[in-house]
């Protein structure tokens, strides 16, 4: 529905006060999805041996994807029940499926980069036979983890991991791998532009934090530029305090309207390298 309103008195009095009114548009327009992000976050059945590797990551036409099992046989009752008595879903090139296309099983698995984190299952009633389907929440994969020693998975970690594991979180780690970013909606409106001033208060505000990044607490003290300062509100010329925030690039990237921001693969390398050497 189109509104219409008059905003004559409302210029007339911004004209009274010395400044010229701005003109401005609530229409907003987002990029269409490709039909193949459609299928993808609804799940397209594959056999494995159509599973791309890309940096030993999972990707498909160049997204990166997550892949799982549908049919769970006579255990969907107790899948249903508890997620972790399912199979794993995997995120990598792990040495379970290095197994699996080695021995020639090239299973049906559905791939997907669906960020929501509960999967759609089936199976079979043990005694009537009858299907049964639902969504479950299942666990990832602790090879997959430790192939890509996923925050620090290969030093004893991986079961630790696998409990607090955040599907989305995971994409955005390894998002400049890939051309392609799973997206429900695109675009978003302008925001008002940095101060004059910003650089020397960003410089500030992050030397007051000891070039730490607030978030997952990577020092960055050696590697300065990698940790930038985020505006809390998204308003950028709002520089107190208060409204600021010390991140990492990776930690910035996963802000609400952030995925915009790129980071190159060797700084990505390099913040992994930082997290491992810091235990993080």
């Amino acid at each position: 529905m189109k509104l219409n309103a008059d905003l004559s008195a409302l210029h007339a009095a911004v004209r009274r006060m010395g400044a010229e009114p701005v003109a401005f548009s609530l229409e907003r327009q987002a990029k269409p999805l490709d039909s193949i992000d459609i299928k993808l976050e609804e799940g397209i059945a594959l056999p494995l041996n159509e599973v791309e590797i890309h940096n030993g990551l999972l990707s498909y036409q160049g997204r990166q994807v997550l892949l799982y099992i549908q049919d769970h046989g006579n255990r969907i009752k107790k899948l249903l029940e508890e997620g972790s008595k399912g199979n794993k879903f995997h995120v990598a090139d792990c040495k379970t499926l290095k197994n699996m296309k080695t021995k020639g099983r090239f299973e049906r698995y559905v791939v997907t980069n669906s960020l929501e984190g509960k999967f759609y299952v089936f199976g079979k009633d043990r005694y009537t036979r009858q299907k049964i389907e639902g969504r479950a929440q299942l666990q990832v994969c602790q090879n997959c983890l430790e192939t890509l020693n996923y925050k620090g998975a290969r030093h004893g970690r991986a079961h630790e991991i696998v409990q607090t594991f955040d599907i989305q979180e995971f994409f955005s780690t390894y998002s400049s791998f890939f051309s392609h970013l799973p997206q429900r909606q695109a675009g978003q409106g302008n925001q008002e532009d940095y101060t004059a001033d910003w650089d020397e208060a960003s410089r500030q505000y992050r030397a007051s934090k000891n070039y730490t990044c607030e978030r997952c607490q990577l020092d960055l003290n050696t590697h300065k530029r990698l940790l930038h300062s985020h505006h809390r509100n998204g308003v950028k010329s709002q520089n107190q305090e208060s409204n600021l925030m010390a991140l990492c690039a990776a930690c910035h990237r996963q802000q609400p309207h952030h995925g915009h921001l790129y980071i190159s693969p060797e700084d990505r390398q390099t913040l992994n390298r930082l997290r491992r050497e810091q235990c993080l």
